[in-house]
């Protein structure tokens, strides 16, 4: 269940990110201006790689803020992504969630994907950091992104 929330996020985030770069788009007028934002992610004293960082509008006049998404590098580090890459997000409160797991059989292996990089064999989601940080409403952490100011977040998960 977990993994197709994050694999719906991430492809509303990516999918908004690939539109047509036509400014007259009346969807795209209608967004808030976006705001440069990153950070860092830190997981039991080391940088945490390969993990997805979504911001999820809260609060105030979320109504037309969109959630914002990074994946971190092999420093800890993400950039936000709203529309386009780097983009950042709207200026807002924001309840963060961070996610990093793998698929794994039944008996624990992690398998291998075929020449068509499918996975046919049954899986299931193993996380790799505490599950409590894959939801709004129990990560935890937040956030707010101004119209001024640096932008740069930083998370230490325990």
């Amino acid at each position: 269940m977990i993994r197709g929330w994050i694999i719906s996020a991430l492809m509303v985030v990516l999918g908004v990110a690939g539109c047509s770069g036509r400014m007259n788009d009346k969807w795209r007028q209608m967004m808030p201006p976006t705001f440069q934002a990153s950070g860092f992610v830190e997981y039991q004293g080391k940088p945490l790689t390969k993990a997805t960082v979504v911001f999820h509008p809260r609060g105030g006049d979320s109504s037309s803020a969109r959630a914002a998404a990074g994946v971190t590098d092999s420093a800890g580090r993400f950039v936000l992504t709203t529309l386009k890459a780097g983009d950042g997000g709207a200026a807002g409160p924001y309840a963060v969630t961070i996610h990093k797991s793998i698929l794994v059989t039944r008996d624990g292996r992690v398998p291998k994907p075929n020449e068509f990089g499918d996975i046919l064999e049954p899986t299931t989601e193993k996380p790799l950091i505490p599950e409590k940080y894959f939801m709004p409403d129990t990560s935890g952490l937040s956030a707010e992104i101004t119209p001024s100011g640096r932008n740069e977040f930083s998370f230490t998960l325990q």
